[in-house]
């Protein structure tokens, strides 16, 4: 399935050599996201930190870029720095609330 880039309710920050990059998930599971870059800043590659935001809670985790679709990048869930506060409590609560990727 080709992720959908129209869904962009779900915002996510990419931070890489000190560099903060805006993007909005379009596909995600459990151990990893699909998501649209929303600059130019399509040849990003290796390891990146996350940031996503939700109810004031910050939610981080850290990740490997592995796949890449026009402004799009996969990105591999290596680890979450904070207890708590990773991406799969982040993915719980989305999943929870009946968010999903949306299939064209």
């Amino acid at each position: 399935m080709m992720p959908d880039f129209d869904l962009k309710i779900l915002p996510v920050r990419l931070k890489q050599d000190g560099k903060l990059i805006d993007a909005f998930l379009t596909n995600w599971g459990e151990e990893g996201l699909f998501c649209r870059l929303k600059g130019e800043e399509s040849k990003l590659k290796g390891e990146v930190e996350i940031e996503v935001t939700h109810n004031s809670l910050l939610f981080y985790a850290v990740g490997i870029i592995t796949t890449r679709f026009h402004d799009g990048i996969g990105v591999r869930i290596t680890k979450s720095p904070v207890p708590d506060l990773g991406w799969r409590e982040y993915h719980n609560i989305i999943d929870e609330l009946g968010l999903r990727p949306s299939a064209r």
